[in-house]
């Protein structure tokens, strides 16, 4: 969470579902793909939480681009 300090661990399992990508943004958005589920998570994850924003369905997922503006 901090690019000068080493890497922040975290033990929450976001989902029970495989993870197959993950990607960020840069408002503290991970975004993940489960190819079984064909599913896209959205969480938001800052240092001291991690909650569940959305999950949609989507069909075949295989590739993704996060842009932030």
């Amino acid at each position: 969470f901090d690019g000068a300090a080493p890497l922040t661990l975290s033990k929450t399992l976001l989902t029970g579902t495989p993870i197959d990508q993950v990607a960020w943004d840069s408002s503290n958005h991970l975004y993940a793909i489960s190819n079984s589920e064909n599913k896209l998570y959205v969480f938001t994850v800052t240092p001291t939480s991690v909650t569940e924003d959305a999950s949609w369905s989507i069909g075949a997922p295989y590739k993704m681009v996060v842009v932030s503006q």
